[in-house]
């Protein structure tokens, strides 16, 4: 592409101006540019083949055996659980026993179960970076 000065001489701005770009131009070259890159891109065996490849890599490669969706759900109805445990146990009387306001203490319980679930999840996450095995 070559460079093109943005003010010609009668002053007036041409299609490549860096202060108002024509958007009609900007757009074309956006679609040319996209429709090249799609092009280039496709497989040249045809679509099939490169989907049936695509697929088998992500099944390998993002497979759950059984055991670990059981983990998942057993930790997500743990999690349901325990919240609404925490919420009858202690949360709600909390603000009783502090003399919150009563539009505070409504959207304590979520605002406390935030704060107790971002702490344990950072704390773990912070743990695995700083002594995890793979440093």
């Amino acid at each position: 592409m070559k460079t093109v000065d943005p003010i010609n001489l009668t002053g007036t701005y041409t299609l490549y101006s860096p202060v108002f770009p024509n958007p009609f131009v900007c757009a074309r070259e956006m679609v040319g540019q996209l429709s090249y890159e799609i092009l280039n891109r496709s497989p040249y065996n045809g679509i099939g083949p490169w989907l049936r490849e695509s697929w088998e890599w992500h099944y390998t490669s993002f497979y759950f055996e059984m055991t670990q969706v059981y983990h998942i759900f057993g930790i997500a109805i743990f999690l349901t659980l325990f919240r609404i445990f925490l919420n009858f146990a202690l949360l709600k009387r909390i603000p009783k026993w502090f003399n919150i306001i009563e539009h505070d203490a409504v959207k304590f319980p979520e605002s406390a179960w935030k704060s107790i679930i971002y702490t344990i999840t950072w704390t773990w996450a912070m743990y695995l970076c700083i002594f995890g095995e793979d440093k």
